[in-house]
């Protein structure tokens, strides 16, 4: 049997502000792997990707932890997972990010809509089946920016960009 990454918090327990959805910083994790072996991306709802050589708890807790601690408190307050084993570490990641941790229902992959919305876009950009050791980071990043630099109706027709870094607040977009 599979050994899930969670007995943190479940994503009932969040603070109702998540639930609405108009504070920056709370945002939605997962991965989108290539085949066994090959690596992949750690992903969030608002788009940041970092590359990850592979699926091993403490590798993508290191990516995780680097990426996400260069933003300021403001823009890092929440994360919310699937139950997969690659976010096992994930009482270290609360610790060091100073931030809250949830996990979706198993199954439930609704209720992280956005992000797993965002990982249907980076798959136009990179299909299942993409060998990510092929990948350099800076197309990873080019893809980032791509679509966050891409506007949105649910935020006004505004990009995911300016929402993030102006710090207006943000709407519900899946």
């Amino acid at each position: 049997m599979r050994s899930r990454a969670t007995h943190g918090a479940r994503i009932h327990n969040r603070p109702d502000v998540i639930e609405q959805r108009l504070r920056l910083g709370d945002l939605e994790g997962d991965t989108v792997l290539g085949p066994p072996g090959t690596g992949g991306l750690a992903t969030s709802r608002y788009t940041l990707i970092v590359k990850v050589q592979s699926k091993d708890a403490d590798h993508v807790h290191e990516k995780i932890k680097q990426r996400i601690k260069k933003l300021d408190e403001e823009r890092r307050r929440s994360i919310t997972f699937d139950n997969g084993t690659e976010f096992a570490r994930w009482p270290r990641l609360e610790k060091h990010l100073g931030l809250g941790l949830y996990f979706a229902d198993p199954g439930c992959p609704y209720q992280r809509g956005t992000n797993e919305n965002t990982n249907g876009l980076i798959r136009q950009y990179f299909p299942k089946g993409t060998d990510f050791r092929d990948v350099t980071h800076d197309e990873v990043r080019g893809v980032e920016n791509r679509l966050n630099d891409r506007s949105r109706q649910c935020l006004a027709f505004r990009t995911p960009a300016e929402v993030f870094f102006e710090n207006h607040p943000t709407a519900d977009c899946d």
